[in-house]
């Protein structure tokens, strides 16, 4: 939590999680909680500022403890992320994504001794749905994963993945989104470009300065073969969404680019920098494939989940998820995708074992 938030007034008056929930509690919430014990706080309050190695056996016992006391305390489990785009201060990497995989499995393991709640993951290329089968199946407990979405590899790839979750060993549940998956990002803070080397010098500078290295020739020939590598098939699918533009909003950049005779990469960051770097751009970046993304739907080993819940509050917003699954897919659509066997029989929920 950032000085400014704590300045703003938010109560940060607890240090163990046991003491979190008491505040919880202390607020009367009008709404379900259930709050998992994260990878990442937990590796701040152990390692400190000394992130970017293995813990030591000390420090991971330390840690196992603390996941007890948590679960003891009436944690829902315990969440962390392996995934390469989630990225914190400065453009580096979240303190989870530092830990070795017998780490995330070590306090995975606590939470099956503890003999209740969830595990639950942001999966990276370290922690395969065969990994995380195994292991459930050695905790025994419920484990569930983000993202599975349409998009993300070959077509196909989403739903064989969610096919080696129902192995018949283990307990594992993947997430999926209702919906297109769609940012709005600003180039004042590009978090979703964060994985490439370019944007990870944009994000370590001061937000004040980040215009002058936009507008630095060197920078953009770097940028935009990196930019165009990677996120080329995304660029194709952006819309100027929010700008004081009237004739640029809700244009397709690629129509924009074309326009101008220049790149969608290139015309994106000329209009940013015309507004301060404050334009928003629509960027559909997985989940558009509306046949595979039924087959997902429908799948026994997969969840309506990865609605975010604030994480990027400045970039997307999912609260429509539950009128959009009831309108598009039930009322809608039903008939439309009638499912890989033939049948429109709707998604199935999980076991009670998951909670």
């Amino acid at each position: 939590m950032s000085l400014a938030a704590l300045e703003a007034g938010i109560t940060w008056d607890f240090e163990s999680f046991p003491d979190y929930l008491d505040t919880l509690v202390a607020t009367q919430p009008r709404l379900n909680v259930a709050a998992m014990i994260g990878h990442t706080p937990l590796r701040l309050f152990v390692l400190g500022t000394d992130q970017e190695r293995p813990a030591e056996p000390d420090e991971l016992d330390r840690m196992r403890a603390l996941v007890a006391e948590a679960m003891a305390a009436g944690a829902y489990g315990f969440a962390s992320s392996r995934a390469i785009s989630h990225q914190g201060a400065g453009g580096r990497p979240v303190p989870s994504r530092h830990a070795e995989r017998d780490e995330f499995d070590a306090l995975a393991e606590t939470v099956g001794a503890a003999g209740h709640g969830i595990v639950q993951v942001t999966a990276g290329p370290d922690l395969d749905v065969d990994h995380l089968v195994g292991l459930s199946a050695r905790i025994e407990r419920p484990i569930t994963f983000t993202p599975l979405l349409t998009g993300m590899g070959p077509a196909g790839a989403a739903v064989a993945r969610a096919d080696a979750c129902d192995t018949g060993s283990g307990d594992v549940w993947g997430q999926t989104s209702c919906r297109p998956l769609v940012m709005q990002v600003t180039l004042a803070d590009p978090f979703p470009f964060a994985t490439m080397p370019a944007f990870k010098e944009i994000l370590a500078l001061p937000a004040d300065e980040r215009a002058a290295l936009y507008a630095d020739t060197a920078w953009r020939d770097r940028a935009r073969v990196q930019v165009e590598e990677k996120w080329g098939s995304r660029l194709a699918k952006t819309d100027v969404d929010e700008t004081e533009d009237d004739a640029l909003r809700g244009r397709p950049l690629p129509d924009v680019a074309a326009e101008r005779g220049t790149t969608p990469f290139d015309a994106m960051v000329d209009i940013a920098l015309t507004e301060d770097l404050a334009t928003r751009f629509r960027i559909v970046l997985a989940n558009d494939d509306e046949a595979e993304l039924a087959d997902l739907l429908r799948h026994p080993r997969v969840l309506v989940g990865l609605s975010d819940a604030g994480a990027h509050a400045s970039q997307l917003c999912d609260a429509c998820f539950s009128t959009h699954l009831l309108q598009h897919w039930v009322r809608d659509n039903r008939q439309a995708h009638p499912g890989r066997g033939g049948t429109t029989d709707s998604p199935r929920s999980p076991p009670t074992s998951s909670a």
